[in-house]
């Protein structure tokens, strides 16, 4: 049977993406969670998480996906009076990354105050840490993530999750995480956004070929509702649904161990 640590990153962001998430739970599917704090729905949905994760057999991982990206908000006041009511779109990061001009302070208490929403009410410190909107592209955004990270665990660190932990960069940034003891994930692939199952199936059944065991695979499962229609096109709605169905169904656990 395939070991793969099948991780979904958006809870806490729509109504049909967390109802999809805890139905996954419930049937043993999911083996990590990131949750969003930063959401709105953080404060009334991590209860019903938590109470699924505790039900479950089998174990499940819950971090943190730290959001600083549109459409999400600041928490915390510095970060807000740089942003201002939204986060910029990931290409600020890029363009005043390479500059040396990102507001550094005002991103580590953005990033403090996650971490401490997420702990204040989930109970306890997340499992790993991931940045939501593919951010982990952005070195000096990790490099402040991992400086928030030594400051506050010291020793007992979370997980640092790379969507593309094969590229350079990741591997760079991964080597100086493990030295302050540490740790990443090595591999990750994306679960395909289609409608088509036969193409989620053969994903599982061939396209993890080559892998080793306790690879990420990150997948984006949701059901309909009107708030994800607000942050989504349709296409991309309906291949979420597909993913969910396909995930729930017993062809996902076939393909697994044929």
């Amino acid at each position: 049977m395939k070991r793969i640590v099948l991780t979904v990153l958006d809870y806490g962001t729509a109504f049909g993406v967390d109802r999809a998430i805890r139905t996954l739970l419930a049937d043993n599917r999911l083996t990590a969670v990131g949750c969003v704090a930063a959401s709105d729905r953080w404060p009334r949905e991590y209860l019903p998480l938590r109470d699924q994760v505790n039900m479950v057999v089998q174990r499940t991982r819950v971090g943190l996906t730290l959001a600083l990206s549109r459409p999400f908000a600041s928490i915390s006041d510095p970060a807000r009076e740089v942003s201002g009511p939204r986060f910029p779109a990931p290409r600020y990061y890029s363009a005043r990354g390479m500059l040396g001009l990102l507001p550094n302070l005002a991103l580590k208490m953005e990033i403090e105050a996650q971490l401490s929403r997420f702990e204040e009410y989930y109970g306890r410190p997340p499992a790993f840490i991931a940045l939501h909107d593919g951010l982990d592209h952005k070195p000096g955004v990790v490099k402040l993530v991992v400086e928030v990270m030594g400051e506050r665990f010291r020793s007992d660190w979370p997980d640092f999750l790379f969507s593309a932990p094969e590229r350079l960069r990741s591997k760079l940034l991964a080597r100086q995480i493990r030295k302050l003891s540490g740790d990443t994930n090595h591999e990750a692939v994306s679960l395909p956004l289609t409608t088509e199952p036969g193409a989620l199936h053969r994903f599982f059944w061939r396209g993890l070929e080559g892998r080793r065991d306790g690879t990420s695979v990150w997948c984006a499962p949701a059901q309909r509702d009107d708030h994800l229609r607000k942050l989504a096109p349709e296409a991309e709605i309906e291949a979420r649904d597909a993913q969910f169905t396909y995930l729930d169904s017993p062809d996902f656990l076939l393909a697994l161990t044929e």
